[in-house]
């Protein structure tokens, strides 16, 4: 029977929820933290969005808000396109071909990475994870089908144009599984 890669993190949560789930930069970060965290973002995004297979393009630096935003569009129903890495510092034209191409609806970023893509609305993940008080940190009630769209990455291409490989729940659920 199928099940989404995000459940196996929530089954873990609910096994271990005070053991070290991710050390970063010093930080130790516990398997209930990520989740009340990456459940809390992915109410937030629901406010903005309900839209099934909505693309979310992300541009965040590397780190423990990236794994965050990664369980929350999950969790949410939303598909991932990762759009830059920031220090991986993509060309302009590369990260404007990729939200072009994914026909991204939402950019998830930091505020002092702007806003290079006015025509799109932006969410801006230190905003999302300060004032949490009306946010419920509960699992949000989103089914995810195995057909669903889990994310979209783009390769280099060998013309030297991004290309895109759409993956469904299904096979994001294989490759973890693998």
């Amino acid at each position: 029977m199928f099940q989404p890669a995000h459940r196996w993190f929530e089954e873990q949560v609910d096994r271990t929820p005070d053991a070290p789930a991710v050390v970063f930069e010093g930080q130790t970060f516990t398997y209930r933290e990520l989740e009340t965290r990456s459940n809390r973002l992915a109410h937030r995004l629901l406010r903005v969005t309900r839209a099934r297979d909505t693309c979310v393009g992300v541009v965040l630096r590397r780190g423990v808000d990236h794994l965050v935003a990664l369980l929350a569009l999950h969790k949410a129903g939303l598909t991932l396109v990762p759009v830059s890495s920031v220090s991986a510092s993509e060309p302009q034209e590369r990260m404007a071909h990729i939200v072009e191409n994914a026909r991204v609806q939402l950019i998830l970023t930091h505020r002092d990475l702007g806003t290079p893509w006015p025509q799109i609305e932006h969410v801006f993940l230190e905003d999302e994870l300060e004032d949490q008080a009306d946010v419920p940190a509960s699992r949000p009630a989103v089914a995810v089908n195995p057909d669903d769209l889990a994310y979209v990455i783009h390769t280099s291409g060998s013309t030297g144009r991004p290309k895109g490989c759409a993956i469904a729940h299904r096979g994001l659920a294989n490759l973890v599984a693998w």
